[in-house]
């Protein structure tokens, strides 16, 4: 069975989502630590947030990769 980056992010996966008027959102998985999920969004910034975060906000998106 495949890893969903969506339920186990690791390093190097991408996620997008895009919103009704067409407004791409993607995320970048830089770093994971136990439940902290590190990426870098749309504005070039590194963010870090729960792995619950990472998981409701992933629930709408796709794999980029």
């Amino acid at each position: 069975m495949a890893r969903d980056p969506k339920l186990d992010p690791r390093p190097g996966d991408k996620l997008f989502t895009t919103t009704a008027s067409g407004k791409r959102t993607e995320r970048h998985v830089v770093k994971r630590v136990n439940n902290d999920i590190t990426y870098r969004g749309d504005n070039g910034k590194l963010k870090t947030c729960w792995i619950t975060t990472w998981m409701d906000w992933a629930r709408e998106a796709e794999t980029a990769n």
